[in-house]
């Protein structure tokens, strides 16, 4: 049996935790130390789309997600803008962090 890990956040901070969960992803792909497969299974599928508009998730954080999953299609199509639109992506996710208050420890178990 595999273990398993949970992590429970209140609501009040999951648009602070996801945009901090993609910056880590982005900042994966573009060291290449994440496959885009990885980042896929991660965050950039079209169910966590869903999953987070369901969610009450803001609608900025579920558009960087959205276009995150657009990213497998530029590496196949257009190799060649890839880390820009990686960047792209890491410039619009770090903006919508700093717009957000800083963590309550007393909302993360």
């Amino acid at each position: 049996m595999k273990d398993k890990f949970f992590y429970e956040i209140e609501s009040t901070s999951i648009d602070k935790f996801t945009l901090v969960f993609i910056l880590g992803v982005l900042t994966g792909l573009k060291s290449k130390t994440l496959s885009i497969d990885e980042a896929n299974n991660l965050i950039f599928k079209p169910y966590y789309v869903k999953f987070f508009s369901e969610h009450k998730v803001s609608k900025h954080v579920t558009e960087i997600i959205s276009k995150g999953c657009e990213l497998e299609d530029v590496l196949d199509l257009a190799p060649e803008k890839f880390d820009f639109n990686i960047n792209e992506l890491l410039d619009e996710t770090t903006l919508e962090l700093a717009k957000l208050e800083k963590f309550e420890y007393s909302n993360i178990r």
